[in-house]
């Protein structure tokens, strides 16, 4: 099993390959983004593909790349697209579809919501699943079989936030969700985990002022966050990779990683 990184705040197309067997990460060139860009989304369906969507490359861009699994590559999935260039989105994985919400368009923040269709490729928007406030820079978790959770971010005003809302996955339905809200409002870069189905994690990120280490846990079967001191970390700006026995959190800032059993 393996996980991918690519993209990132320096705008690269470059990706990594971790090997969860091993836990070494590698250059994986043929897995490569179409585009150099950072602040770009991500969804997967769990099994054989994923997902790297929308972004900025100078600008905001709307393009999505698809990588293969079994064959480590990576290629444009123009059918994917988004409607509109965005950056600062995040998405979750359902066991069907993906969901991409939030981000800024280049003008502005944005509520709108994506369904992307893991059978045909296809992404279109959802606007059941919308947020109930425009926010970019928030986290994302799943429980990956019937809900999944956005939570943290900034407001078009430019407030940091610790709200959270829910999207069930049956009824394409998000609301806000008061009880999973994060222990401290923060931003740009909070890593969100979605664990082995029964919990998730929000770690690290930013606030109006400093780097924060936080490690907050959210219990899906009560929809409920609180902060985790063991799981806190020393960086922000994290990227992800899972699977169901470890986490490993990458530093788009200073290159180096974390892993942590749970």
């Amino acid at each position: 099993m393996a996980g991918y990184c690519s993209g990132g705040s320096s705008t690269v197309a470059t990706a990594d390959k971790v090997d969860f067997g091993t836990d070494i990460t590698a250059a994986q060139a043929s897995a490569n983004l179409s585009v150099a860009k950072g602040g770009q989304a991500n969804c997967d369906n769990g099994t054989t593909k994923g997902y790297n969507i929308a972004g900025s490359s100078a600008a905001a861009v709307a393009t999505t790349d698809k990588t293969t699994f079994a064959h480590d590559t990576t290629i444009a999935c123009p059918s994917a697209d988004l409607g509109t260039a965005a950056y600062h989105s995040a998405g979750i994985s359902g066991p069907t579809f993906g969901y991409i919400a939030g981000g800024n368009t280049g003008a502005a923040a944005t509520v709108v919501a994506y369904k992307l269709t893991y059978a045909t490729d296809v992404t279109a928007t959802q606007s059941s699943a919308n947020l109930a406030n425009a926010k970019e820079y928030h986290a994302s978790v799943s429980e990956r079989s019937t809900k999944g959770y956005w939570a943290g971010g900034t407001s078009a005003a430019g407030t940091q936030l610790a709200t959270a809302e829910m999207i069930t996955f049956s009824t394409d339905t998000t609301a806000a969700q008061a009880s999973a809200n994060l222990s401290q409002a923060r931003y740009r870069g909070t890593c969100g985990c979605d664990g082995e189905g029964t919990k998730g994690y929000y770690l690290g990120g930013f606030t109006a002022s400093a780097n924060v280490v936080t490690g907050d846990k959210i219990t899906y079967s009560t929809d409920t966050t609180a902060a985790q001191v063991s799981s806190n970390l020393w960086r922000r700006h994290n990227l992800r990779q899972s699977n169901l026995l470890h986490r490993y959190h990458s530093s788009a800032s200073v290159g180096s990683a974390d892993r942590y059993s749970h």
